[in-house]
């Protein structure tokens, strides 16, 4: 009994081992020529798509920052005309008038301090 039950392990041993040991001593055939060229045609469409993707982000950015620089361009463009108009304006030439004339006033009258401390 101990034997038939050794040969039936032996038996389905066997039958378990034998498509890896087969595989292991048969020689390169046609489809692991045609899984390897599958595998290349996949790793070289990755890369294809990788560099695609990195191509069209580096452009997206490139926009980006064109974007950008034409709005810091819009902007600087507007407030110079705005600083323009406000400077040809009347009362901005009058409230400029006015600060300085109460500079003058404030350092004419540290200066006077100055040369006449007793006062």
């Amino acid at each position: 009994m101990s034997t038939a039950i050794r040969l039936v392990f032996l038996l389905l041993l066997m039958v378990e081992t034998a498509p890896v040991l087969g595989k292991l001593v048969m020689g390169r055939g046609a489809y692991d020529a045609l899984l390897e060229a599958r595998e290349d045609g996949v790793i070289s469409h990755s890369a294809a798509a990788t560099e695609t993707i990195r191509q069209t982000l580096a452009r997206r950015s490139e926009h980006d920052r064109a974007l950008e620089e034409q709005a810091r361009e819009f902007e600087r463009e507007a407030f110079q005309s705005i600083l323009a108009e406000a400077k040809a304006s009347r009362d901005f030439a009058d409230a400029q008038k006015e600060r300085a004339d109460r500079f003058l006033t404030r350092l004419k009258g540290r200066l006077a301090r100055f040369v006449n401390p007793e006062k």
